[in-house]
């Protein structure tokens, strides 16, 4: 009995009864009190001895010692002969009586310090709590809980283990004089604070439901990492505990409930995560200690922020960021900036407050650069700035600094963050048309998050739906398609047909029937999404808009003009209601009316669309945005289908200056401006031009889409005809091929198939 050792461990050292003792009745209430005797004059002990026995003395059991290995272990820490010499003596003290107390007789030989204290972890995580979560996981019902389990089983087990490692190792540096008391006191209470967030993320595993599951690899994965709690220069560096012992236990005690907030966040848990964060910074005031009320404003902070409080969360974040400045607590404060500056330019849309915030930003990135992981949250939130700003090339190289920063550390391959910031460059370099780059990033996330969460879980769904909608959007339909049909199997099997991740997907089969002409699957596709999401958010929500254009696009592609340009204006309704008039988007509304209009023949009413986008984006985006250079195409496509060949040469070139600036020349955007060009020159029989751009078109189109695509086979056959009055037999093998992969297309495309073929008996 720890409390009984203690009593004995104070008379030996003092001479005296640890608590007043002058009656029974006054030793009673001492002891139920807490009211410790005076230390006599002149004692000769140490005040870190006294720390040890005052906790071991205390009234609540849970405010001792955890067991008497760990109280030894905390004795044992200074290497002193002299102190070695106090501390045997002390277990080597006869029989102390106090009467209803019981105390016994001490060993005469204490247990060897630092054996043992693996055992301290058990209770977050041992045989019974792993059985625990097997059978919570199991019994979820989720369709991958098992391989779920099979993931995060090892992962638990390595932490474990290596805390424990840790654990014991640091004692032993301490008892052999390799680390000073203070630097021991550190590591003792990192390793406490990392059990803790252990033992609550094991609690919630416990108890799994379907949402559990889903984030739970995820979640084992972003546990604080132990090796923070062996970096002597980074424990050091922090900022120092409280100096009165009392208090100082306390901090420790509330540092751990913090920690434990941090696990309900990792599994979804906000609103537990919030009360515990919240507990803790009402206890803060009367501690006077500023650096765990700025931990505890930050926790909160990061909890409001998942709860989608994006104002309260602003105020946290803001208060934990300048208290952490003005108390020298530069962590936190880059933790609350980074967080706080995605918080503006995300959820708050306010992109000029985080302007404001980036000189602050850039100054404490590079403050941050021992602690590469919060430097590298800094440059991630720098790059979703940046990308909202109008500006991808900054965003793409903060977005790569921020990967890079997190290449080099342990467990890189499954580190969450790192997926997710390679993903972040993927969406970003789609966004801006470099689908190339975009693909490479997600090849190198891709594996990655398989390994961490398993190709069954909705998330991996997710990554490979982006994909799916990059191999749509560079031509390649056969692997978009496979790609969409293998996100909706994971999706199907692990949520259920009612899901929402079942809606991008379902796009992206609609888009590829499109492609193909097969107007009727595509609208089949399109009106499933739309049914459901009737029964969900309703079609006046944004989400709905790419849905509805799209079943106006399978309308106009079965005949139905009317039918289908309601869609469209259906569409442009609901953003402009949302977002108002002079929003990018709205402007993107205003250019797929126009293409629908095109599509019916209707050049000045599509003109007239594509003038009111090209003005939104100009003001919004600046005159260089790739959205201009598309919307320009448009425009050359329209005025030459219009008969204005002019204004499509002066359109169709500023566009194709404006992509070269900007995008690789592997860009299908580079080759569908190519191909217009190509195809304004036959019209205007200037043929040296025309086979100059349409050979440049089918060179990007051949790297990019399958060998039978028709938009592939359809420039083919414009290249022939640009190529017969100089090399007929070679004009023939293309218009051969072009009417081959036409054919094979289907009936669909036997309009063009036909055309070429009279092209070839003529020629």
């Amino acid at each position: 009995d720890q409390f009984s050792f203690c009593v004995a461990l104070h008379e030996a050292l003092y001479r005296v009864s640890p608590f007043p003792c002058e009656s029974l009745g006054e030793l009673v209430a001492a002891v139920l009190e807490g009211q410790l005797a005076k230390i006599p004059e002149g004692a000769k002990v140490p005040g870190w001895v006294r720390q040890v026995v005052v906790r071991g003395l205390a009234v609540d059991p849970a405010a001792r010692h955890q067991s008497m290995t760990a109280l030894l272990a905390e004795l044992a820490r200074d290497p002193a002969a002299r102190r070695r010499r106090l501390l045997s003596a002390a277990a080597l003290a006869g029989v102390v009586s106090l009467g209803t107390f019981g105390l016994t007789r001490l060993s005469a030989e204490a247990p060897r310090p630092c054996v043992g204290l693996e055992g301290e972890i058990a209770s977050a995580w041992g045989d019974d709590r792993a059985q625990a979560v097997e059978a919570a996981m199991t019994a979820s019902g989720v369709s991958y809980a098992r391989d779920t389990w099979t993931r995060i089983g090892p992962r638990l087990d390595a932490y474990a283990d290596g805390w424990a490692t840790m654990r014991r190792a640091s004692c032993e540096a301490n008892v052999a004089g390799k680390q000073s008391d203070a630097l021991y006191d550190r590591r003792v209470a990192c390793l406490e604070e990392r059990r803790a967030g252990l033992a609550t993320l094991v609690d919630v595993l416990a108890g799994a439901d379907a949402a559990v599951v889903e984030r739970a690899a995820q979640a084992v994965a972003s546990l604080p990492p132990l090796e923070r709690c062996a970096d002597a220069a980074a424990l050091t560096a922090a900022v120092a505990p409280p100096e009165d012992p009392a208090v100082a236990r306390e901090v420790h005690a509330l540092r751990e409930t913090l920690a434990r907030a941090q696990a309900h966040e990792l599994t979804g848990r906000f609103a537990d995560g919030l009360a515990l964060a919240t507990s803790v910074g009402a206890r803060t005031e009367a501690l006077a200690y500023k650096p765990l009320a700025i931990e505890a404003k930050f926790r909160e902070g990061s909890l409001l922020l998942e709860t989608g409080r994006a104002p309260d969360a602003d105020a946290a974040l803001t208060e934990a960021l300048y208290g952490g400045l003005a108390a020298g607590h530069d962590e936190y404060a880059a933790e609350a900036l980074a967080k706080r500056l995605f918080l503006k330019v995300e959820l708050l849309g306010d992109v000029e407050a985080g302007r404001r915030d980036l000189p602050l930003a850039e100054a404490l990135a590079e403050r941050m650069e021992p602690l590469p992981r919060v430097r590298a949250r800094i440059l991630n939130s720098e790059g979703v700035l940046f990308d909202r700003l109008g500006e991808p090339d900054r965003a793409l190289a903060l977005y790569d600094a921020s990967i890079a920063a997190r290449r080099d550390l342990e467990g890189a391959d499954e580190d969450p963050e790192l997926i997710y910031a390679l993903l972040n460059v993927a969406s970003v370099a789609r966004e801006q048309g470099r689908y190339a780059a975009s693909t490479r990033s997600l090849q190198d996330a891709l594996p990655k998050l398989a390994a961490l969460i398993g190709e069954a879980n909705p998330n991996y769904a997710r990554a490979q739906t982006t994909m799916a909608h990059n191999l749509l959007d560079e031509g390649r339909l056969a692997q978009a398609e496979a790609a969409a049909r293998r996100s909706i199997e994971i999706v199907e099997q692990a949520v259920g047909e009612g899901s929402i991740d079942l809606w991008l997907p379902r796009w992206i089969l609609g888009r590829v029937a499109l492609s193909r002409r097969d107007d009727a699957a595509a609208r089949a596709e399109f009106e499933r999404s739309l049914a459901a999401l009737e029964r969900g958010p309703g079609l006046a929500s944004p989400i709905a808009v790419r849905h509805l254009q799209g079943l106006g696009d399978a309308r106009i592609a079965g005949g139905s003009f009317e039918a289908g340009l309601a869609e469209h204006r259906r569409a442009f309704a609901v953003v402009a209601e949302a977002l108002g008039p002079d929003h990018p988007y709205t402007a993107d509304a205003h250019r797929t009316v126009g293409d629908a209009l095109l599509a019916t023949s209707a050049v000045p009413e599509a003109l007239a669309e594509y003038a009111t986008a090209l003005a939104i984006y100009e003001r919004a985006l600046g005159p260089e945005a790739n959205q201009v250079a598309w919307t320009l195409e448009r425009i050359g496509r329209a005025k030459r289908l219009g008969g204005d060949a002019a204004g499509a040469r002066e359109a169709l070139t500023r566009s194709l200056s404006l992509l070269e600036a900007t995008l690789p020349e592997e860009s299908p955007h580079i080759a569908d401006v190519a191909r217009e060009l190509g195809e304004l020159a036959l019209t205007e029989g200037r043929v040296d031009d025309a086979e100059s751009s349409l050979a440049r078109a089918v060179a990007i189109y051949r790297g990019l889409r399958d060998q039978g695509d028709p938009t592939l086979a359809m420039t083919r056959f414009a290249l022939a005809r640009a190529r017969a009055g100089r090399d007929r037999e070679a004009a023939r093998t293309l218009a051969g091929a072009a009417r081959a992969a036409l054919t094979a297309a289907g009936p669909k495309f036997s309009t063009e198939a036909d055309e070429i073929g009279r092209w070839l008996a003529s020629s």
